[in-house]
């Protein structure tokens, strides 16, 4: 048994289990949750309504685009994936000699 103590203390393993024990020691205690500050829930509300003011919105042109864009590109996805499918499809079924779906 001693000569397993022995070896087991001379490993890197047992060291590293050490140096993570004494890293756990050193560690520093958790910070405190946060809390509203020293104006409370009204001051945090006050302070949410100001920077909301603080927003550029996009106007109803740009939103529009936009949204047009992104419908553009997932349509253009669409396509691309049920070419891509059919594409794979034929070649799988000309491997396995069945047909094509």
């Amino acid at each position: 048994m001693a000569a397993l103590r022995v070896f087991f203390r001379a490993s890197p393993w047992f060291r590293a289990g050490d140096k993570v024990a004494a890293m756990k020691e050193k560690t520093t205690p958790k910070p405190p949750l946060p809390t509203f500050g020293k104006h409370g829930l009204k001051g945090f509300i006050e302070d949410v309504s100001s920077e909301m003011r603080k927003v550029v919105w996009p106007t109803r042109d740009d939103v529009i685009r936009l949204t047009g864009m992104v419908l553009a590109v997932c349509i253009v996805f669409v396509l691309y994936l049920f070419i891509f499918e059919r594409v794979v499809n034929v070649i799988v079924s000309a491997i396995t000699g069945e047909k094509p779906r």
